[in-house]
């Protein structure tokens, strides 16, 4: 904050505010309006509100004007964040939560009460009470809120997040550069939507209204759409749901549907046959390949297990790498020495990643190495089976190899490569 705060110990204040005389300033002792905002030396717009507060009870027996947010100077048509229903401006100057909707109300009261806006007029509340509410974060986090003390005011065009009373409710202040945030144990809200208003910015945030479920209407005799009560239920089938509101005295109305969120539950993948219909007639003809990422650097410097597998002789063969983008180096090599035994690989089956797809480039442009690669779909592991199989038995024997030699885990994380050469 740029400018210096009034001087609570002076008699006059020194600033000029255009508000009605009837009004005391907690700065100035009285003498003067409190320190809001500066006039823009008019009145506002009646359907804009600036400043809003409670009535409160105070020993002189004057209603105190909180300062708030200067709705008449926000930036509504900039190409910044916008302002939809559900939006809530954080203020200092409400001490209760206020809006003009009332979805997700609960625990209303039926209570005389009113605002004050910034021109000076009284704006009734409908309804009092608590609010419930999610608030939906940029980083795709939810937070279910209830926001106590919550006022419906149908003459506010905006929602005000009454910030003292977070505060009051044990949430602490805080701020992460320009965005505002309230923290409570792990949880923090930030109000990361910032609205330009005159030569600042206020801050701001989306909090969607959850309406209460029909599990506050299952009373005895009470009716209820099938479909609601199957998601209260669980999603049970239909005739549990039937025996269950019989046997509670509530009434089901309506056809059970289809349910999504039962079907996205039942779904499963499309079987895939564990051996494949195409068979190899040579050998070298279809080769396997896959690569397995150890926890443990051998002590060669080896991170990276690449095994490929032939279709008619089940020979297989080990490389290890350093890094991945060494498979391209080794394989080359390899389909070659291949090519000159006049067993040539004709067909290498594999998954989809970077160095694979680097390998294809590099027997594009090769003149000797005439392989074609086959790419297996995203997640079915199933396709290339055999080459999954075969590091399943090796890492079996690997693993009894070293339990047998009965190393220290120093010796053991570092010879595993070792071990794995001797399991083929």
């Amino acid at each position: 904050i740029d400018e210096e705060p009034p001087d609570l110990n002076t008699t006059t204040c020194e600033l000029q505010w255009d508000l009605p005389d009837d009004d005391y300033c907690s700065s100035c002792d009285g003498s003067m309006p409190p320190p809001l905002m500066k006039s823009t030396g008019g009145a506002l717009d009646d359907d804009v509100s600036s400043i809003a507060s409670d009535d409160l009870d105070f020993e002189s027996g004057r209603e105190l004007v909180f300062p708030a947010v200067d709705l008449a100077s926000l930036n509504l048509h900039g190409s910044g964040p916008k302002i939809g229903p559900n939006t809530y401006l954080a203020d200092t100057g409400a001490s209760s939560h206020m809006g003009p909707g009332d979805e997700g109300m609960f625990d209303i009261q039926q209570k005389q009460s009113s605002i004050k806006v910034g021109d000076g007029k009284q704006l009734p509340t409908a309804k009092i009470g608590k609010r419930k509410g999610v608030v939906q974060q940029s980083t795709g986090t939810d937070i279910q809120i209830t926001m106590k003390n919550y006022k419906q005011v149908p003459g506010l065009w905006v929602n005000l997040f009454s910030v003292t009373a977070a505060l009051s409710d044990g949430w602490k202040l805080g701020n992460d550069k320009k965005i505002i945030t309230l923290s409570k144990g792990d949880i923090t809200i930030r109000f990361e939507k910032l609205f330009p208003s005159g030569d600042g910015y206020v801050c701001g945030i989306d909090i969607a209204p959850v309406t209460e479920s029909a599990a506050t209407s299952l009373a005895e005799g009470a009716t209820v759409d099938i479909n609601e009560f199957h998601q209260i239920f669980n999603h049970a089938s239909e005739e549990t749901l039937k025996y269950t509101a019989n046997a509670h005295g509530i009434k089901l109305k309506g056809t059970l549907k289809p349910c999504f969120a039962c079907k996205m539950a039942n779904a499963k993948k499309p079987k895939v046959a564990k051996q494949t219909s195409v068979i190899a007639s040579t050998i070298g003809e279809r080769l396997y390949m896959d690569i397995s990422s150890i926890k443990s650097i051998s002590y060669g410097g080896n991170k990276f297990w690449l095994l490929v597998v032939d279709d008619k002789s089940d020979k297989s063969w080990s490389f290890f790498l350093k890094k991945k983008s060494d498979l391209v180096d080794a394989m080359m090599v390899f389909l070659r020495r291949m090519t000159k035994k006049e067993t040539p690989a004709k067909f290498i089956r594999c998954d989809n990643a970077g160095e694979n797809k680097s390998l294809q480039k590099s027997i594009n442009k090769d003149n000797f190495v005439k392989t074609e690669m086959e790419f297996t779909p995203r997640d079915s592991p199933q396709y290339n089976g055999r080459v999954e199989r075969a590091f399943a038995d090796l890492w079996n024997r690997t693993r009894a190899n070293l339990n047998q030699a009965n190393l220290p885990p120093a010796f053991r994380n570092g010879l595993w490569a070792e071990a794995a050469r001797f399991s083929e």
